[in-house]
């Protein structure tokens, strides 16, 4: 079974950096930023892969590339992030992406909370997989 740990990175379009704040804070928003960089790596050979740049339509058709044959792609909080930002983005630059199963860690160590705070790093360190 080939699955994908993945992570994306946005940056504001042109013109539209202010919009993407609401009372100061971020909200992100797939319509008014673009993708910049996706970072990969194949759990089977541990290989990282990472597709990044100006142009977002070979970055999102470098991703569906490497994914075209993925059983899974786990991310945290991507089924609310990034996955919905790879989906927008790739209908704005016609870019063609397999309908992959998306497995979200953050819904499977806290399945009863959508809005409770904290990262992966902050998963990890209350579950003693890393330290401080």
């Amino acid at each position: 079974m080939t699955s994908f740990i993945y992570y994306i990175e946005t940056v504001a379009l042109p013109g539209k950096e202010s919009e993407i704040l609401e009372n100061g804070k971020y909200k992100p928003n797939p319509v008014k930023e673009k993708i910049i960089c996706i970072s990969l790596v194949n759990t089977e050979n541990e290989i990282p892969l990472s597709f990044d740049g100006d142009n977002e339509a070979l970055i999102l058709q470098q991703f569906a590339n490497a994914t075209k044959n993925a059983d899974h792609l786990v991310g945290f909080c991507n089924l609310q992030y990034d996955w919905q930002f790879i989906i927008t983005r790739c209908l704005v630059n016609n870019v063609k992406v397999n309908n992959i199963p998306n497995i979200d860690l953050r819904k499977i160590l806290y399945p009863y909370d959508n809005y409770m705070r904290g990262n992966l790093r902050d998963f990890a360190y209350a579950l003693d997989f890393i330290s401080e």
